[in-house]
């Protein structure tokens, strides 16, 4: 899926600022398959076995294939994202992020967007714990992951808890700077990011959320589900507003 999104414009890329990545092809499914996967997993009576298990035993950075691996969401959130060209350092931030429970698409976005705020002098190493948050920097993405980070100066300064039920909320409604970076609250209070009306990929992601709320048939990914047993459910049976 990254590649084509990639292709077409649509590839969150440095909390969505771009649409395109340079290093989309090094953090791919396609480069996946041919280093770092080890099998595919499903869940009970799935056919599909979309879960991905990665691992890696040599280097600087281990991955326990215990944990499962990166999928779409979190390939772009760790990664282009946070304008990280590293598959090994966006599996070991799906490591950890399974280790707290974590949900890998809030925590992503929630750095990259504090990523933004330290390029533009929103935020500074007093609230990142001495860190350089820059986009590219895949050693401090996964050092505000470890528990360190987590339990101490990112829970206090912005509320990275290790339920990352939060993400940056709070920092929208503080009236400070950090509420002018560019965030939207969804529905299940999760941190969004969406592009600019000038952005050329807008008009895309509104066909795309067009798309989320009337789908052809109900999945749980879905707003519209489906319930066991029921009609089939098309676009034209839901009023789209």
């Amino acid at each position: 899926v990254v590649m084509p999104q990639n292709a077409w414009g649509t590839l969150p890329t440095r909390n969505y600022n771009e649409g395109q990545f340079e290093l989309c092809e090094q953090i791919s499914g396609e480069t996946m398959y041919d280093t770092i996967l080890k099998e595919r997993d499903t869940c009970y009576a799935c056919v599909v076995r979309c879960k991905r298990v990665v691992e890696v035993k040599e280097g600087p950075l281990t991955v326990d294939p215990l944990y499962g691996g990166p999928e779409y969401e979190t390939l772009s959130t760790f990664g282009s994202y946070c304008g990280v060209g590293d598959l090994v350092a966006i599996s070991k931030a799906n490591e950890i992020c399974n280790q707290y429970g974590v949900d890998t698409i809030t925590c992503g976005a929630t750095i990259a967007f504090a990523m933004e705020c330290y390029e533009k002098g929103i935020i500074g190493k007093e609230q990142t714990g001495g860190l350089e948050l820059k986009f590219g920097n895949a050693e401090a993405m996964l050092e505000v992951l470890r528990e360190d980070y987590i339990r101490t100066a990112w829970a206090k300064g912005l509320n990275l808890s290790p339920a990352g039920r939060q993400g940056l909320q709070p920092a929208g409604h503080r009236g400070d700077r950090a509420s002018t970076a560019r965030q939207r609250q969804g529905p299940t209070r999760r941190t969004v990011f969406r592009p600019e009306p000038t952005d050329p990929a807008f008009r895309v992601a509104q066909v795309v959320a067009l798309r989320r709320r009337c789908p052809e048939r109900g999945r749980s990914s879905d707003p519209v589900r489906r319930v066991p047993g029921s009609p089939r459910r098309t676009a034209g049976s839901v009023r789209c507003v």
